[in-house]
């Protein structure tokens, strides 16, 4: 019950500063580009709000077991080694959360002393709390995960009874960067002095292989380094994770990843596929065609390979299986074409390698460079499909090779389904109408030029499409 409230709490904070984030920067844009003016706090408010909404978020995935983890390795171990594994990495990560909460606490005082000059009257403390709060509520759920862990590692009826079977190159691994570890600290402390990188490095490659969530690998190895390093001080280290989440450009990659959120989650990745299908779904292989140009379009929204990885091929993935096309054609593919992804802007990687060259570069430019690019390597790819498709004879139906074209009077420009009921398929008369979506179904005869036939829509809504 005490959980059940803490987690509506939390979630609640989370929401009111990710809320008040947003507002911010959007009203500084528009008083900025709109009415010539600015707000003295848009840039200092949304930025210090940011590291608060990691550290809460952060608790809220590790309360439902949702961080990124790579189990490459750990997947081919037995039950109980892969227990044993992560009882092990949730006590580091508990070791981790005691430390922050330890030296955040710290931290406070000389930050209640810092003022914020463009927020007069409102000190730094009021965002740094934002680091030992979260590290707390991490810890709280941390506890009865790693409670339960405990309990089964001790049942040790339980884990006899599971299957046992492991894989020698998982643990062949596994053992290979424990002992990078361990050579390299001491390697360290015969007085070596040059260690440091190796020490990093094996530690990160360690942790990772375990299946410890990604955000901890980076952390843990920093906290190492700062424990053997006899010249820097702990207390620095929550100042160095603010300084780290907190810079402005940086921003940019939550919009993104927000607003490949809110397009996953209500339908228009269906509608962009769709329309995608309506432009080279003609071609020979037009699946394949459809999964290339959608990527290209997902990418101008997402601006990460993976979310279009992930976005598109749960769609195309399954409908090529069942249109005849082979399961890993299929999924390379849509691989290959999410690498579009950080290349046609908007751009994470542009983002974080524009910060990292510390002004040198803009993020504009590197936009703007990126754009043609990417296009060019979509085409590419789209020629090297269509010869694929030839020679394995991938289906295309007869009426999509007679007709072709960019939309239909069954399926619409943006994916719509049905006739507009105001102006009888006239674009003309619907301009005038006082119902925006009818003007957007009836852009159909702005092109027309044939495409799906009703019976094939109904064909590509049965694939999943």
């Amino acid at each position: 019950m005490f959980l059940d409230y803490l987690r509506k709490f939390v979630k609640f904070v989370a929401i009111t500063c990710c809320g008040v984030l947003i507002l911010t920067v959007v009203v500084a844009v528009v008083l900025r580009y709109l009415f010539g003016l600015g707000l003295a706090f848009s840039e200092d408010l949304p930025r210090y709000l940011m590291v608060v909404v990691t550290f809460l978020g952060a608790a809220l995935a590790l309360d439902a077991k949702q961080h990124i983890n790579i189990r490459l390795f750990v997947d081919k171990l037995s039950s109980p080694n892969q227990l044993r594994l992560e009882l092990f990495y949730q006590v580091c990560i508990f070791a981790f959360l005691i430390i922050l909460i330890v030296q955040g606490i710290k931290v406070l005082p000389i930050q209640a002393k810092t003022d914020i000059p463009t927020m007069r009257g409102v000190s730094l403390l009021w965002f740094y709390v934002g680091i030992p709060l979260g590290c707390v509520f991490m810890t709280i759920f941390l506890i009865p995960q790693l409670l339960s862990n405990f309990k089964k590692f001790r049942n040790r009826e339980a884990l006899a009874n599971q299957p046992s079977t492991n894989s020698i190159w998982s643990i062949a691994f596994i053992c290979f960067f424990a002992a990078g570890v361990i050579l390299s600290l001491v390697s360290f402390y015969s007085g070596s002095k040059g260690t440091f990188f190796y020490i990093l490095a094996s530690c990160f490659a360690f942790t990772v292989a375990i299946g410890m969530p990604v955000a901890f690998c980076m952390g843990i190895p920093g906290v190492v380094f700062f424990l053997i390093s006899k010249d820097l001080p702990l207390m620095s280290l929550p100042t160095l994770i603010f300084g780290g989440i907190s810079p402005f450009a940086l921003m940019a990659i939550t919009a993104f990843i927000l607003t490949g959120l809110l397009v996953e989650r209500s339908g228009v990745v269906q509608r962009l596929v769709r329309f995608a299908d309506t432009l080279v779904g003609h071609l020979r292989g037009g699946l394949a065609h459809t999964n290339i140009v959608a990527n290209m379009f997902m990418a101008g929204i997402s601006g990460a390979a993976l979310a279009d990885c992930a976005a598109i091929g749960a769609i195309m993935i399954p409908a090529m299986k069942q249109g005849g096309y082979d399961k890993k054609f299929a999924v390379a593919l849509n691989t290959a074409a999410s690498v579009v992804g950080p290349i046609i802007p908007p751009s994470v990687g542009m983002i974080i390698y524009a910060y990292a060259a510390g002004g040198t570069v803009t993020i504009g430019g590197l936009f703007m460079s990126g754009a043609i690019p990417g296009v060019i390597l979509g085409l590419g790819m789209m020629a090297i499909t269509y010869v694929f498709s030839v020679r394995r004879n991938y289906p295309v139906t007869e009426e999509r090779k007679n007709k072709g074209g960019l939309c239909s009077r069954e399926r619409g420009f943006l994916g719509s389904d049905d006739s507009c009921p105001d102006c009888g398929w006239n674009p003309w008369r619907c301009l005038y109408t006082y119902r925006g979506r009818s003007y957007c179904r009836c852009l159909w005869t702005l092109c027309r030029g044939g495409g799906h036939t009703k019976d094939q829509v109904e064909r590509l809504d049965s694939m999943s499409l």
